[in-house]
């Protein structure tokens, strides 16, 4: 991030939603990002993911996230956000491009209990961090949001010195930091 600030980012009804909306094994430091409005009304189906949060959508792998704000605001029908991270899931496979479809295609066979390893295992580290504004959800539908992080598949989230100041209203379940 180098220090600079993104500003006025709008991102509607994608299934992955973010500044990135997929990432692996990624580094993010120094940036901040600045009234980002993420609403999705997309309905979800029995393989895809809706998911999405500032910084990033899902993230796969081991993730390292600091020195890193947002302010912004979510309107979202249903799924998993988080006010940086969307969703932290398995990432020890990496033969694809890691496409939303590829994704889609093969969601059951990451969740299956044949395929985890503890190679698989994922880390997010958010540090030094901060997430500012408004999530908003839909209680009728399954809805996770998290002030930080809106869910976790197999992995390991360590929160230090981070904070969430803003509300978080609507939805089927929801936290202040990590979600589910």
């Amino acid at each position: 991030g180098n220090g600079h600030t993104i500003s006025n980012l709008h991102v509607s009804n994608h299934h992955v939603s973010g500044l990135f909306g997929v990432t692996l094994n990624t580094d993010i430091k120094n940036l901040n990002l600045k009234d980002f409005n993420i609403d999705n009304m997309s309905e979800m189906t029995e393989y895809s993911i809706l998911s999405g949060g500032t910084l990033m959508g899902l993230a796969l792998g081991n993730t390292s996230i600091n020195n890193v704000s947002a302010t912004g605001s979510f309107d979202v029908h249903n799924g998993v956000y988080g006010g940086l991270v969307g969703a932290l899931m398995p990432g020890g496979d990496t033969r694809s491009l890691l496409t939303s479809d590829f994704i889609n295609q093969n969601y059951e066979y990451y969740n299956s209990d044949d395929y985890m390893t503890l190679d698989d295992l994922s880390t997010l580290k958010i540090s030094n961090s901060s997430f500012s504004g408004t999530l908003e959800g839909d209680s009728s539908l399954e809805s996770a949001l998290g002030g930080l992080v809106g869910g976790c598949e197999y992995g390991n989230i360590i929160i230090e010195n981070s904070s969430m100041d803003g509300s978080i209203c609507g939805a089927d379940m929801s936290s202040g930091i990590v979600c589910i």
